[in-house]
Parts: structure tokens; sequence; C-alpha cells
């Protein structure tokens, strides 16, 4: 049990608002990170290609998840993988 210091509606309160705090916290750490990833994938040497060759999956990823937003996947009509279900990335602004 609490020690009474606050009571539940303080408690509340104060939580929602950490919450939001941590939230906006994250989407902005989030932002700086795909910024760095960028700045760096644009200082790597040689073409888009030949960078895209060299790099690891997890770099790959990051890079990715640094420019698009969201890549949708459009339902399977098949048991077979089609890569035509795959939309136009949303690119991040």
């Amino acid at each position: 049990m609490g020690r009474g210091d606050i009571s539940r509606k303080e408690w509340l309160a104060a939580r929602d608002r950490l919450t939001a705090d941590a939230d906006a916290l994250t989407a902005r750490l989030s932002r700086s990170q795909h910024s760095r990833t960028l700045a760096a994938f644009a200082a790597m040497t040689g073409t888009v290609w030949e960078r895209w060759e060299t790099m690891t999956t997890g770099a790959r990823r990051a890079l990715i998840q640094a420019a698009a937003a969201a890549i949708p996947v459009r339902p399977a009509t098949t048991r077979r993988w089609n890569p035509a279900r795959i939309a136009d990335p949303l690119w991040r602004a």
C-alpha cells in the first residue's frame, strides 16, 4: 500500500501528465535517431545501390525506418508471396 502522500486523484493526474511527457520525449528521440541514420547514409561514398550492397541487414532496416513512415502491404490472394502486394511507401517528411 502507498504511504498516503498523495491522493488517488492526484496520482492519476500526475500519471497522465507523465505518460504524455514520456510519449513526447519518445517521439523526439525517434526523430533524432532517424536524422542521424539518414545523415550517416548521406555521408557514405558511392551510389545508393553500392552503399546498399555493403550495408548490414540492421543498417538497411534502420535506413528504411528512418525514411519511411509506413510501407502498406495489400492482402494476399494466394499462398505464394507476391511482391506486387507492397504498395507505395508513405515517406517521412
